[in-house]
Formats: C-alpha cells, structure tokens, sequence
C-alpha cells in the first residue's frame, strides 16, 4: 500500500513529464505536403517526413483519409494529376521519373525535366499574373500592358517571392515564400488579401475541386507543414486527422504485434531462468485513486 500512495504523489509529475516528453517527440519530426491531386471524387496526398526523409501517401474523400504505399521511400514529388483513367506522379528532382498509378500499383512511363524560366505566368480569361524572378515583381499583364502590383499585394520582395499561383474562376490563390516560412494571398483582380494559415508555411499544393481548395505546405526551420482545406471563407487544419490517422494505424499494428505476441509464447533461447510474472503491488481501491486523482487534479485547476 505504500508503493500505491508514493505512486499517487509522483504521478502528476509523471504526467507532466511525459506530456513534455511528448511534445519534444512530435516536433522532432515534421511534414512536407508536397503535392496534390483530384480524380471527381477523391484526392491523393503525396508527403514527406523529415529528417528521416520518409515518404507517404493517402487519399482523402472528404471525410477519410486511406494508405497508399509510395513507390519508393524517398519521394519528393512535384505534381499529381489525373488523366482520366489513372493517376500521374511527377518526381521533384531534376531528370527524375514519372508514375503512373492505377490505384493498385505504380509503374514508371517515363522520365521529365523541370526548366525553371525567368519568369512564372499563369493566365485567366481576362490577364495573367506574371512573377519575374529576376526582378522580383508581381505584374498583372492584359494587351500588351503590365501594370506592378507588388505593392498593393504586401509582398515583401526580396525576402518573399511568389512559387505558386492558382485560379478557380473566382479568384487567385498564391503561394509566397520566404526564408522564415511563407504564407498565401488571396486576389480577386482588386484587392489582395493575406489568408491566416495555421504555421507561417509556404504552400507547395493548391488545388481546386469546385467546392474547396486542398492546399498543403512545407515545413520551414520552426514551422511543421499544414494540410488544409479553404472554400474561400474559412481554413480547415486537416492535419491533425491526418496524424491520427498516421499515429492510429501503427498504434494498432503495435496492438495486434502484441496481441500475437500474447498467443505465441517466447521459446526460451537464452538458458537463463525465466523470471515469474510480477506480483500485483496495488488493489483494486488503489487503481481507481490513481484513475481518479488526474481527474480530480485536473477540474480543481480549471
């Protein structure tokens, strides 16, 4: 009985500590969201986890997100797209290969090459928003004219620059980066409009599929990258059901593991004497302090 109550009195520490221990863990690990794409009726999600450089991919149909195994271990991948009967998955590196996937396998058919041009234009009906690296300007371009929009867009060259621009036949999405992070504009060919994000990130993805756009960010120094979506309105941080996700599914692999582990007795291969199970320490009263103590502790600070 006294080992349960000096465990009642250390056990708030232990708490404590392992909630910090827990955060030191998570933000050891961030997230690229590098690409993604829509087929009608589903998305697929291309990821990265650094530093230990480890890709995944998921689909997401609104409501749910489900595994796909990637091609490869290290993916940094560069664009999604659907063409009608399958997915194709670009590579990110220079020179590097294109998938196909089919939603059973991947295959290679074919190799491509990025060529990054002075200037970066994507057009609408009535203009095109052009970024001129080398200058670093924003301009939007209609007949022949070029008017510079930098500054009424807030963007503060040469520490930002602009990566990505999407339209959706309603207004512009982009994608501003910077050595701290980044963040998102919004423009409807009047006014600019900088968009809250969850983390100042840069987005790397940002696709429309006529109700909301699915936009997904890189991870800076300080900053995880975020997947969200945006219906022009209100953002919505889907990372965290993501990583439930992430964190459920080897939580149950480690559940069933152990579960077989149960089943299957351990051969003794080692010659030493098999200590016996441990003895019960505290009863039954005890248990439910210790489940009612954290509780209680917990309504008396709130």
């Amino acid at each position: 009985m006294k080992r349960c109550l000096l465990l009642l009195l250390i056990l708030p520490a232990i708490i404590s500590t392992n909630q910090v221990l827990a955060q030191q863990d998570f933000t050891g690990t961030k997230y690229h969201f590098l690409a993604a794409g829509w087929n009608g009726s589903t998305w697929l999600i291309a990821s990265m986890m650094v530093p230990d450089r480890v890709a995944f991919m998921a689909t997401y149909d609104g409501e749910e997100f489900a595994p796909v195994a990637p091609p490869a271990r290290e993916l940094w991948v560069e664009e999604i797209s659907w063409n009608g009967s399958e997915w194709i998955i670009k590579e990110k590196v220079k020179g590097s290969r294109i998938f196909a996937y089919d939603g059973r396998e991947f295959r290679v058919v074919g190799t491509w090459e990025k060529r990054e041009e002075g200037v970066y234009t994507e057009c609408n009906e009535e203009y095109c928003l052009v970024w001129n690296r080398s200058a670093q300007r924003l301009l939007r371009c209609a007949t022949g004219e070029c008017r510079d929009v930098t500054p009424k867009s807030g963007i503060q060259a040469p520490h930002e620059e602009v990566t990505l621009m999407r339209w959706n036949s309603e207004y512009w999405l982009i994608a501003i980066a910077s050595s701290e992070g980044g963040g998102m504009l919004r423009y409807d060919g009047k006014n600019f409009i900088r968009v809250r994000m969850p983390t100042p990130t840069a987005p790397a993805a940002m696709e429309w599929n006529g109700e909301y756009w699915l936009i997904g960010t890189l991870a800076s120094p300080r900053f995880s990258g975020v997947l969200v979506t945006y219906d022009g309105y209100a953002v919505r941080d889907l990372t965290p059901d993501l990583l439930r996700w992430v964190v459920g599914k080897g939580a149950s692999m480690l559940e069933k593991s152990q579960a077989e582990k149960k089943e299957r007795p351990e051969e003794n291969l080692t010659g030493q004497e098999v200590p016996e199970p441990a003895k019960r320490v505290c009863g039954p009263g005890a248990v439910l302090l210790l489940i009612a103590v954290p509780l209680l502790l917990r309504r008396l600070k709130s």
